[in-house]
């Protein structure tokens, strides 16, 4: 599902960042989770297996139905693969909504500032 049998003989120091993510994956996979919970999940990751991670996280909720729940400080990756999202400042939920929604009226000053709405010059 991830990708990877023709990796399934190589050593972890063998695989590159992207493939190390989808072993993760598919770690978390062999539970039958009802949710996955990625934390940065591209953070560190090159513009191309961050995109092959994000098709594999939405085609895995696609097919087995899986709630993916992704923390990321990244818009672009809310936007590529979340229906909804829950803005934290300091810990507290300060905006939930449909991406959609939230992406076009950014209410609190933490989700201006993650969606780079902020006038720095006021």
């Amino acid at each position: 599902m991830v990708g990877l049998k023709e990796k399934a003989s190589s050593y972890p120091s063998q695989l590159s960042g992207g493939q190390q993510q989808r072993v993760a994956i598919a770690r978390a996979l062999a539970c039958d989770p009802e949710y996955i919970l990625c934390d940065e999940v591209t953070s560190a990751l090159d513009p191309a297996s961050t995109n092959t991670i994000l098709k594999l996280l939405r085609d895995i909720n696609r097919t087995t139905g899986v709630t993916i729940i992704v923390i990321t400080h990244s818009m672009g990756v809310v936007e590529k693969i979340c229906r909804n999202v829950v803005v934290l400042d300091h810990g507290r939920v300060v905006e939930q909504g449909s991406v959609g929604e939230v992406f076009a009226n950014p209410v609190s000053d933490a989700a201006q500032v993650l969606l780079e709405r902020v006038d720095w010059d006021a």
